[in-house]
This record gives structure tokens, C-alpha cells and sequence, in this order.
């Protein structure tokens, strides 16, 4: 009678326990990103990662016995919505903060969150503007420059180009300048020269036909795009529309399925280079393909995929600071080799960090890889 006592005693105990998690407030995390505007297929993509993510940590128990919940905002795709976005997410009283997606917005977000101590964690911003500084600025994603030298060497190397012009857009200034100073930087020492420079802001729609009779009349050798999935696949348009049928290389800014599904056969032979790719999956990434096309109905780019790691190694972060915003800095930049779906990710004591770069190329309407380069820390 006594062991039955005793095991009718630990089931109760369990189900009290399991009820008194269960009616704990949740941690809320928030998510800022672009889920309206020129770069939505980035923001829909980043919350539907970290979605699944959330869920997925839920239905193991959440963080510290707390469910987790996910408060999302949008920022439009601008500087200014993204400031709006940080500012109700803090009244929002989330504990940290997922975003933003593109460069442009956490700079401009980064004030606001570094005077209310909010931890951002951005899955898809790459500037070297933020790199080695100690804020409350964290990403998984590594700084873009070196994806550019990668893809000034190649160009030079083994594309035998010499005379390329570049259209970058301004919109997203932190990360498109950058970009192309570093690209071009490379190039140059490879012999190369960009004979050309155009700039347009996507907010303003662009006539893509009058920056493809500008290439014209210059004849480069080839085009470097760095330009969102929609705009690059605008631009490829009017180029063929032009009867312009120039190389293209792109930074990884459009390597979404907006690419596929606004340029079509355009867009093929288009080459890439980026720090995110996998043509062989793992049975981790394969998991979360399937589970992301059930939930969601549709592939998952590579915003999807950052933010579902950011979401998970931000809930790895609370774990450790049960459930608390205090510490969490501390937390997150003692991450080592958590093992992400794309690499294994390990955070610095300035919130950065590193991983192999991937030259692609489009082919038959799906990314090919033509080069991998190892991960280089320090580059």
C-alpha cells in the first residue's frame, strides 16, 4: 500500500507541477522585420521560421518551464518603421528581440534598443558596420565583405572579367555599400574595374528599363546585382526585354524564391555568392524543410532558415538566464558550435560570427554549387 501511496504522490506531484508551468506567464520574444514593402519575402520568411521554432520549443516544454510567445511587428522595409517597430515591442515588455532582416533597419532600430537595453538578434543582417562592437547587437549571420571579396575573386579568376558595372540599391544603404566597397576593392587588385556605378532606391519603383539602357551604353562585360529577390529579378527582365543578355552576378540578398517566381527563365545562369547553402541537406535541415512546407505551404528560403536558428539559439540564451532579459548578452556570447542548419554557430564577445561561403549559380530554376569556402574567423 505504501509504494502505491508513493506513486499516486509523484503522478499528483508531476500534474501540479506541469499545471503550475503551464499557468506561468509566457516569455515573450519579439519579432521585427518586413512583412509589407520590397523586401516582404525576407520578413514573411523570418517569421515563419522563428514561428516554427517557437512551436517547436513549446511542445518540448519551453524555456525554464515558461512557454515561449512571439509578438511580431512590422517595419515596412524602412528606417523608420523600424524604429516604430523596436519601440512597441519594447512596450510590448518582450525580453529580447528577433530582427531585424535587413541591414538598413537594425541600424537604424540599434539606438532605441541599445537606450532600453533590448537584445536584438538579427538572423539576415550582414554589414561589417556592426562588426566587433559591444552593444546589444547579435546575429548569426556573418558580415557580408567577406562574401563580397569571395565574389570579386571569382569574377576576376575564374570568370575572366575585367569591366563590369554595378546597381546597388540605396535603400538598404548598410548593406549594399558595403557590398560593393569591398567588392570592388578585390576586384581591383585582381586588374578589374567597375566601369559603372547605378544606385536606385526600391521604395521609389524603379524604371528598371532606363537602368537597363544605361548598361547599354556602357557594354560591361558583366552586371553585379546587389538588390533584394524581387528587384533583381525586375531588372533581369529589362535587360532581356533589352536584348541584353550580360552575365549577371548578384550578392546573396536575392537568394529567395521571389527570384524564381517574379524573373523565371531570366534569372538562370545568375551567380551568387553567400554564406547560405546546402545542395546536399542534412537529415536536420531535411526535418525542417518538411515540417516548415506543412506549416506553411511553401519552401523555405534562406530567411526562414536564419530565423529559425536565431529563434532557437535565442531560446538557448534564456535558458540559461531563466527566462530573464538580465544576462542575456553574457548568454548568448558564450554560444559555442550550436549546431545550426546551415553551420554550427558560435556567437563572439562582440555578438558576430562566421561560417563557409557558398559560390552558386541558378540552373534549371534551383541553386547549383560551383565553390565552397571554409569558414575563415578574423576575415
Amino acid at each position: 500500500m505504501r509504494a502505491w501511496a508513493l506513486r499516486l504522490f509523484a503522478v499528483l506531484m508531476a500534474a501540479f507541477l506541469l499545471v503550475t508551468a503551464c499557468g506561468q506567464r509566457p516569455v515573450r520574444i519579439g519579432f521585427a522585420g518586413p512583412l509589407t514593402g520590397p523586401y516582404s519575402d525576407l520578413g514573411v520568411h523570418g517569421r515563419n521560421g522563428a514561428q516554427l521554432a517557437l512551436e517547436e520549443i513549446n511542445a518540448l516544454g519551453g524555456v525554464a518551464g515558461r512557454r515561449l510567445e512571439l509578438v511580431v511587428q512590422d517595419d515596412g522595409g524602412t528606417e523608420d518603421g523600424a524604429v516604430e517597430a523596436i519601440a512597441k515591442l519594447i512596450q510590448a515588455r518582450v525580453v529580447s528581440i528577433i530582427g531585424h532582416m535587413t541591414s538598413a533597419q537594425s541600424i537604424a532600430a540599434l539606438p532605441v534598443a541599445q537606450e532600453a537595453g533590448m537584445i536584438l538578434l538579427s538572423p539576415t543582417t550582414s554589414t561589417p558596420e556592426l562588426s566587433g562592437i559591444k552593444d546589444v547587437f547579435f546575429r548569426i549571420q556573418p558580415s557580408t565583405d567577406t562574401a563580397a571579396m569571395v565574389l570579386a575573386e571569382y569574377a576576376a579568376l575564374d570568370m575572366g572579367l575585367d569591366r563590369i558595372a554595378s546597381v546597388r540599391d540605396e535603400a538598404n544603404q548598410g548593406y549594399s555599400a558595403p557590398f560593393h566597397h569591398a567588392f570592388a576593392q578585390e576586384f581591383q587588385v585582381h586588374g578589374g574595374d567597375i566601369v559603372l556605378e547605378l544606385t536606385v532606391k526600391s521604395r521609389d519603383y524603379p524604371d528598371w528599363l532606363k537602368v537597363a539602357e544605361a548598361l547599354n551604353k556602357i557594354d560591361p562585360q558583366a552586371v553585379l546585382f546587389i538588390l533584394s529577390a524581387r528587384d533583381a529579378a525586375a531588372l533581369a527582365q529589362a535587360m532581356h526585354l533589352k536584348g541584353q543578355f550580360l552575365p549577371v552576378i548578384s550578392s546573396g540578398w536575392a537568394m529567395t524564391d521571389e527570384l524564381f517566381t517574379a524573373g523565371g527563365r531570366t534569372v538562370e545562369k545568375i551567380i551568387f555568392a553567400g554564406h547560405t547553402f546546402r545542395q546536399k541537406p542534412s537529415e536536420a535541415y531535411s526535418r525542417f524543410e518538411q515540417h516548415y512546407r506543412e506549416r506553411f505551404g511553401h519552401w523555405p528560403s534562406f530567411a526562414a532558415r536564419y530565423a529559425y536558428d536565431a529563434l532557437h539559439v535565442m531560446a538557448l540564451g534564456l535558458e540559461r538566464t531563466q527566462g530573464s532579459r538580465n544576462g542575456l548578452a553574457e548568454a548568448l556570447s558564450k554560444i559555442r558550435d550550436y549546431p545550426g542548419l546551415d553551420w554550427p554557430i558560435t556567437i563572439d564577445a562582440y555578438g558576430d560570427t562566421f561560417g563557409p561561403i557558398f559560390v552558386t549559380m541558378v540552373r534549371d530554376g534551383q541553386f547549383t554549387t560551383l565553390k565552397k569556402i571554409p569558414k575563415r574567423q578574423g576575415q
